[in-house]
């Protein structure tokens, strides 16, 4: 299992301490300051009315959720959009090409889809629009990165002349790792080996030591590499990260966030692209401790994350969610998920 792994049916680097935030207890010695700049928010999941999922997000605080339109199915209006609105809820908005049951070539034709594009941000204007979802994963899509970056360019054209941000589907897994890995690794070997020791496995460690040594891991760090020298036109890098990291830890086990991790891939991807780091998907692998929720909440203050959002659902990542996906009820995570962002 690893670091960044998709859940599918998928220090250095914090910022100081800002002393005019309110402090909160912890359950340990210190108290940790809140800078309160994150949108927390959350994905509802399950087979609900547009009423009911404005419910359950309410429930748990959440003051954005993600949702998606794909341009395959639109047809000029998106309901659930228009209900969170409604209700004084933000929309961070995947838009897709087509549903995710089958893997999809990244389109050729981009002059439907600017068109299909410009209607979709002619009725709606989110805070931020996500291309696609986990652009690397192969389940998903088909074809070379610089298809998805001349999808890049057209979304990027249109929303930007409508004010709306634009970020990535969502990069994860040991290319990612073998990148941070190699950059921290030109900070110190101890802070390349701090972040190793709670995400790799001896084997990704040696392959990021030794470029080429293994070919498959190799192909695909270089084909994150060609989207990370185009991701500076973007203006936030969404990544896509589960707790726990450690796979050498029982999961079920793990109360409290990797100091390291998150951190790590955040400086890497700043120092790379020059741009804010968010996710659109992050949550809870084979763990449903209430404890681990407010942990990683915590983390993505301190790291000043512009979003962070919940995956609140079941996956073939272990995931977990934070209601019952057939009644709405909050499970214990999520009744911590909501306490936490009621005082955020």
């Amino acid at each position: 299992m690893f670091v960044a792994i998709s859940c599918k049916k998928e220090v250095t680097g914090e910022n100081p301490l800002n002393a005019s935030a309110t402090p909160i207890a912890t359950g340990v010695e210190n108290s940790i300051t809140l800078l309160r700049n994150t949108n927390f928010g959350s994905i509802i999941l399950g087979n609900f009315t547009n009423t009911k999922r404005v419910s359950i997000a309410k429930k748990l605080n959440a003051k954005y959720v993600r949702s998606t339109i794909t341009m395959r199915g639109w047809r000029g209006r998106y309901f659930p959009y228009e209900a969170y609105i409604k209700s004084g809820i933000q929309v961070v908005l995947n838009v897709n090409q087509k549903p995710l049951n089958s893997p999809a070539v990244f389109p050729k034709d981009l002059t439907n889809y600017r068109e299909k594009f410009n209607s979709i941000t002619n009725k709606y204007k989110p805070p931020v629009i996500v291309v696609e979802n986990e652009e690397i994963n192969p389940h998903y899509h088909i074809g070379p990165m610089t298809d998805y970056i001349n999808m890049l360019k057209v979304a990027l054209d249109v929303c930007h002349s409508k004010g709306i941000k634009v970020t990535n589907g969502g990069i994860y897994g040991p290319q990612l790792e073998v990148l941070a890995y190699r950059y921290l690794r030109t900070k110190s070997q101890n802070r390349a080996d701090n972040f190793a020791n709670n995400c790799m496995y001896p084997s990704q460690v040696k392959a990021a030591k030794n470029p080429g040594s293994a070919k498959d891991l190799e192909k695909k760090v270089r084909q994150l590499d060609t989207l990370l020298n185009f991701y500076h036109n973007l203006d936030y890098i969404n990544v896509h990260l589960y707790e726990p990291f450690n796979p050498y830890v029982d999961p079920s086990t793990v109360i409290n966030a990797t100091p390291f991790v998150v951190a790590g891939i955040q400086e890497y991807l700043k120092t790379k692209t020059g741009k804010p780091v968010m996710t659109n998907e992050t949550g809870q692998r084979d763990n449903t401790n209430p404890d681990l929720v407010a942990s990683m909440l915590q983390k993505y203050d301190q790291l000043n994350f512009p979003y962070a959002i919940w995956y609140s659902g079941t996956g073939e990542g272990g995931c977990k969610p934070l209601h019952n996906l057939n009644t709405g009820n909050l499970y214990n995570n999520g009744i911590s998920y909501s306490n936490f962002l009621a005082n955020y």
